[in-house]
């Protein structure tokens, strides 16, 4: 520049334009394109003379010039424009090849790509050991694959190599060769025109692009262990490369697919101490979330990442799946807390694939809270918008059992008739049919609930399901005994300990065997039964051993072995701290004392019952209350026999 400045005030004309396209040239090959164009658009749209050859050829240098640096500004199209009103016949050789590459470059650019072809064709015609040849075939290559013509580009790419051209031109067709085969699924060009990259690639970029594109392959292939080498060279050698986050995120990819989830853990972690605009942070630390959370050990630190990644992003592109995971996270954690990133998801992501999932789990969290209400209008909300066939049938289902709950037993129904009806396949299909049978049981509806447990009963699907099973065996053996059909009740209620052993309602079963024999007269059998029952080590079947012994009392007393039941219904009173059997057993072993015409002690017992439950309120306790009615007016008839 310093020479354009001192030629400037040179009397010859041609020598000072000549000063400004070599100053040109020189603001060109150092990218200032601005400076470059201000420079050389006086001389290119000035009016000259073209009568000589002379000054063609000026004016053709001037307008390539203009045209470089037009498209160093961005603007092609005008480039291109420039570059075709230059006559490569009316120039010298050099500039003519010059033009033709910078055509053949200029239309790829702008993906003109049979443009740009016939552009190098012509320049292969006319000069085809031209100084530019390398650089041209390197364009071709790069239109032909632009045109999805990748076996004329892979032969163009190896005439390339025959040449022994430039290295430099060799691995940026490479480059174009790879990328595009890669994109193409051709794995096979690809690794060879990333080998080749690697081979002869002039600077780091080279390398870099090389060993990523290898890495890749190895990963498409499942060649994980090879891939993961690749990836720790290039973090090796080009730690600080820009394309080093993304080579860091692929990699932790890779080693989860290998399943080498601690080594993937460490890579992502190194992301988590950069600072908040490195590149891929963001996701880096979703995935290192993600990763942690597998882990009950690691769940805190999975909660801690997520809480950083989403008050720093506030605009992370998956944000909608942050705030999924933390709420699953949350929810394992600090369940209140979970909420908050479900309601967010909610308000502020409808278009999210996790939308109906957050919603139906801030339903459950609601009906966790006793907040039935609210979890009601939560799922009706998410099942009339029909979106997430994996998330309604569960929306549905949980309805039916908050529905159920609150004993509208026909709107259960429908609800989980709607499982029936929508989703046909669903897993939760047949436990819908139990709730249908259920609520049919619970309205006291025998009849429709015997019809339903009946074919529930036959349904292979609840053969090995403990719980299902059980319940299903269960109601079916209570439904045969209100209609009286005792060996069937047996029957069905025996299957349960054998096919059932963990069920922990087996006391339950146990009392109604013992209903069952007693009903049908076989009392030893019935005593067995209820035994059973009071060896339950379950705090929740209290009542139901007090009622087990105070009906082995009864089995003695229809017997009339008076002795026998009165030690039994004593069992029940030193046993359990039930207050309505409590009042029954003293009744009955007064009366007993009476069958025994032991007058004396039947009313001790009778006025025992009365001074111990002489307060009960009959609103509270009406059986109690009957109980010691009865006992008083025994009492009294005693009396009028002295």
């Amino acid at each position: 520049m310093k020479l354009y400045w001192e030629l400037q005030s040179h009397e010859d004309q041609s020598i000072r334009d000549e000063a400004t396209r070599l100053a040109t040239e020189s603001l060109l090959r150092a990218e200032q394109y601005r400076k470059a164009f201000e420079l050389i658009e006086p001389l290119a749209t000035s009016r000259q003379s073209l009568a000589t050859t002379k000054s063609r050829e000026e004016h053709y240098k001037n307008l390539f010039l203009y045209a470089l640096a037009e498209r160093g500004l961005g603007n092609y199209q005008r480039a291109i424009q420039l570059l075709h009103r230059i006559r490569t016949d009316q120039v010298d050789e050099q500039l003519a090849e010059h033009v033709l590459l910078a055509r053949a470059e200029t239309h790829n650019s702008v993906k003109e790509f049979q443009d740009a072809v016939r552009q190098a064709q012509d320049y292969h015609q006319r000069f085809p050991a031209g100084q530019n040849a390398a650089a041209v075939r390197t364009e071709l290559v790069r239109s032909l694959v632009g045109m999805d013509r990748l076996q004329d580009a892979i032969a163009e790419f190896q005439q390339l190599q025959t040449d022994a051209a430039d290295p430099a031109e060799v691995a940026r067709a490479a480059r174009y060769l790879g990328e595009h085969a890669y994109k193409s699924g051709d794995l096979k060009t690809a690794r060879d025109a990333f080998r080749v990259l690697r081979s002869v690639g002039q600077n780091d970029g080279d390398q870099v692009q090389a060993m990523t594109g290898l890495a890749w392959i190895e990963m498409k292939e499942g060649n994980r262990l090879e891939a993961a080498r690749l990836f720790d060279q290039l973090l090796r050698q080009f730690p600080n490369d820009k394309s080093a986050a993304e080579v860091r995120l692929a990699h932790a990819q890779n080693l989860v697919a290998a399943q080498k989830t601690d080594k993937a853990i460490g890579t992502l972690r190194y992301f988590v101490d950069q600072p908040a605009n490195y590149p891929g942070r963001a996701q880096a630390l979703y995935q290192l979330a993600e990763l942690l959370r597998r882990n009950p050990q690691s769940i805190k630190d999975a909660n801690r990442i997520l809480d950083k990644l989403l008050a720093e992003y506030p605009s992370f592109r998956n944000r909608d799946a942050a705030l999924y995971l933390a709420g699953i996270v949350k929810s394992k954690l600090v369940p209140e807390t979970a909420a908050k990133a479900f309601q967010e998801l909610v308000q502020q992501h409808r278009d999210s694939d996790y939308w109906a999932d957050a919603l139906y789990r801030l339903a459950e969290i609601a009906a966790d809270r006793d907040q039935s209400a609210k979890a009601r209008e939560l799922l009706t909300k998410l099942v009339s918008t029909k979106r997430d066939t994996k998330v309604l049938p569960h929306a549905l289902y949980l309805k039916g059992q908050l529905e159920s709950d609150a004993k509208d037993w026909s709107v259960a129904r429908e609800s989980l008739r709607d499982i029936l009806r929508q989703f046909p396949e669903s897993s939760l299909v047949h436990v819908a049919r139990y709730g249908i049978a259920e609520s049919f049981y619970q309205e006291k509806q025998y009849r429709r609930a015997l019809e339903l447990f009946e074919i529930l009963h036959r349904d292979h699907r609840f053969q090995t399901d403990e719980a299902w099973g059980a319940m299903i065996r269960l109601r079916l053996a209570q439904l045969r005994l209100r209609n009286e059909d005792y060996l069937a009740a047996i029957d069905v209620a025996s299957e349960i300990e054998s096919n059932y052993p963990k069920f922990s309602l087996q006391a339950e079963v146990d009392y109604l065997i013992g209903r069952a024999n007693a009903s049908r007269g076989e009392f030893s059998a019935a005593r067995q039964a209820y035994a059973k029952v009071g060896r339950s080590t379950r705090p929740e079947d209290a009542e139901l051993m007090a009622m087990a012994q105070w009906m082995t009392g009864e089995t003695y007393f229809h017997q009339k072995n008076l002795i026998p039941a009165i030690k039994a219904y004593e069992k029940l009173l030193a046993d359990s701290d039930s207050r309505r059997w409590q009042a029954a057993s003293y009744l009955q072993i007064g009366k007993c004392y009476e069958k025994l015409d032991n007058l004396q002690e039947a009313r001790k017992v009778y006025s025992r019952l009365i001074k111990k439950f002489g307060k009960a309120d009959p609103s509270d306790e009406p059986n109690i209350v009957e109980n010691m009615e009865e006992a008083k007016y025994r009492l009294s008839i005693l009396d009028q026999t002295q």
